[in-house]
């Protein structure tokens, strides 16, 4: 909080009236729900470097509000918090963030890779399906044809 009592995060994160915005912000910022929670409904200070992802995952959004927020500006003029990140953990917490993404995005590409592999398995069933039902349609055709000529 600054020195008057407000608080321009809370304040920019009503701004943005987002419809369910501990789901979204979380979504955004890569942070845990539960924390998220917290920093918005004002119960513990948020992290410097959650205040950086958070201002620059919705930059836009605010600025389309006319927000326009310097972030090491603004956390200068909140109090010091006893767990300031240091840039080091803040790299480190975007590394790890990453690990997690880049191996969902490996383990959604293996799924859908069986998937296709299923999907042409399935195909080809259908395709010798089709094709024996053409057969025996055309022998029968061709059956009946003998049958009237003779």
């Amino acid at each position: 909080m600054l020195q008057d009592g407000t608080n321009p995060f809370l304040a920019d994160v009503s701004a943005l009236k987002l419809k369910f915005a501990v789901s979204a912000i979380a979504k955004r910022t890569g942070d845990d729900k539960g924390n998220v929670s917290a920093w918005i409904r004002g119960r513990k200070p948020p992290p410097s470097a959650f205040m950086i992802r958070f201002y620059t995952a919705f930059k836009k959004e605010l600025a389309e509000k006319g927000i326009h927020r310097d972030v090491k500006e603004l956390l200068a003029q909140l109090p010091p918090q006893s767990d300031q990140i240091t840039e080091r953990d803040f790299l480190r917490s975007i590394n790890t963030k990453l690990t997690e993404q880049n191996d969902l995005i490996k383990e959604w590409i293996e799924r859908t890779k069986r998937n296709e592999q299923k999907l042409d398995e399935l195909l080809r069933r259908k395709d010798k399906e089709i094709m024996k039902s053409a057969k025996d349609y055309l022998l029968g055709i061709v059956a009946t044809l003998r049958s009237t000529d003779g």
